[in-house]
C-alpha cells in the first residue's frame, strides 16, 4: 500500500534488504531445516567446474528454459549483495521480513518439499528424454540400420517398405527429441513421444509379439518410458 499512495516516491531505485546478513551456505542450511531435512554436505567444486555448470545453464536458456544456475547467478553469488538500508528507509519506512521470520511463520508443506526435490530432477528428465529420442533416431540410421531392416523383414514388410519404415521412424524420433529440447515445444514433443511409444508398442504387439519376451525388454521398456513422459508433462511448466 505504501508504494501506491499519492505521495509515494517515484523513479527511485533501491535494494529491498532484510534485517539479517546471511551467507549462502547458512541460507541453504536454513531451508533444509525448514524442509525438515538433515544438513547437507558442502562439497567445493572449484571455479572451473562452477563456470562449466553456469555455461550449461546459459545453454539451456538459449533453448527457452529458465534455469536458476546461469552466469548471471554466479556473478551475483560472487558479488555478495551487502547494501546500506538507509536508501530504502528514506523512501520505504518499513523493514522487509528476513529468512528467519519466514522459516518461523509456518512449516514447509508437502508442496514445498516435492518442488525442492523435483527442482533438479526436471532438467535431468527433460535433457535425458530429448537426448534419448534424438540419439535413437541417429543410431537407427547409423549402426542400427541393418538390425532395423531385419526386424522389418521379420514383420513381413517388403524391402522398400522396410527402408521407408526405418527412415520414417528414425526421423520422427529425431524431431521429437528436438521438440522436447526447446521449452516452447517441449509439451508438444512429450505428447508426440507418448503417441509414438504407444504406436510402437501396438505395432510390435501385432507384428512381432515375441519382442515382449525379449530378454533386453525391447517392448517392455516402453512402459517405464511412458511413465517418465507423464512425469515430465506434470512438471514441464516453468511458471
Amino acid at each position: 500500500e505504501h508504494f501506491i499512495a499519492p505521495d509515494a516516491a517515484s523513479r527511485v531505485a533501491f535494494d529491498l534488504t532484510g534485517p539479517e546478513i546471511w551467507r549462502f551456505e547458512a541460507l541453504v542450511a536454513g531451508f533444509r531445516r525448514w524442509m525438515r531435512w538433515p544438513p547437507a554436505r558442502t562439497l567445493p567444486i572449484g571455479s572451473r567446474l562452477a563456470a562449466l555448470m553456469f555455461k550449461l545453464g546459459d545453454a539451456a536458456a538459449l533453448l527457452g528454459w529458465r534455469p536458476a544456475m546461469r552466469t548471471t547467478a554466479g556473478q551475483e553469488l560472487r558479488r555478495a549483495a551487502l547494501v546500506e538500508a538507509s536508501a530504502r528507509q528514506a523512501h520505504a519506512p518499513f523493514t522487509p521480513r528476513g529468512p528467519s521470520a519466514f522459516f518461523a511463520a509456518r512449516p514447509a508443506s508437502v508442496q514445498e518439499r516435492w518442488f525442492a526435490r523435483l527442482f533438479f530432477v526436471k532438467p535431468l528428465l527433460i535433457a535425458s528424454l530429448a537426448v534419448f529420442w534424438f540419439a535413437t533416431g541417429v543410431i537407427c540410421l547409423g549402426p542400427g540400420w541393418r538390425a532395423g531392416l531385419a526386424l522389418m523383414a521379420e514383420a513381413g514388410l517388403t524391402p522398400t517398405l522396410a527402408v521407408l519404415a526405418v527412415i520414417g521412424g528414425s526421423l520422427a524420433d529425431m524431431v521429437v527429441g528436438i521438440a522436447i529440447a526447446f521449452r516452447r515445444t517441449a509439451r508438444l514433443g512429450l505428447y508426440a513421444a507418448l503417441a509414438i511409444a504407444v504406436g510402437y508398442a501396438a505395432i510390435g504387439t501385432l507384428l512381432l509379439p515375441r519382442l515382449w519376451a525379449d530378454p533386453m525388454g525391447a517392448l517392455l521398456k516402453i512402459v517405464p518410458i511412458v511413465a517418465l513422459h507423464l512425469a515430465a508433462l506434470a512438471i514441464v511448466e516453468d511458471r
